[in-house]
């Protein structure tokens, strides 16, 4: 029989007979705080500039965060991965990832209040237009 697949079946074996050996730990593979602050901070601001040119682009950049906001929610509240992100990185590293996201849903909302600003000043203005064009 060929070594390697005898290497292979043993290690298979001892992998599926001891569940822990296989695993690895949680954080090696989440994102580090400097990575959610710099991605909720991009992603914001690309949301604020969006919505400040224009609704479809705005629209657009709030899914693109909702998606990897919400999918970053999803491991955090995984009922398997998320103790292990608590009991390797802590409680801190929850409640930076969520002031993230916050930070995140705060610079699109002021994008967006940006946007009905301008709006409404765009419309005042062109009611006084259309008086001092009727006087």
């Amino acid at each position: 029989m060929n070594r390697a697949l005898v290497r292979l079946a043993v290690v298979g074996g001892i992998l599926l007979a001891v569940p822990d050996a296989g695993w690895a730990e949680v954080m090696d593979k989440e994102p580090t705080l400097r990575q959610l602050w710099a991605t909720g901070a991009l992603f914001g601001i690309a949301g604020l500039l969006a919505w400040r040119r224009h609704v479809v682009a705005g629209t657009l950049a709030t899914v693109a965060a909702a998606i990897f906001v919400w999918g970053f929610h999803l491991e955090l509240t995984d009922p398997w991965v998320g103790p292990n992100i608590v009991r390797e990185a802590g409680h801190g590293y929850v409640t930076q990832a969520y002031g993230s996201m916050l930070l995140c849903a705060v610079l699109h909302l002021a994008g967006i209040a940006t946007l009905v600003w301008k709006r409404r000043g765009e419309r005042h203005r062109g009611s006084l237009k259309h008086r001092a064009v009727e006087q």
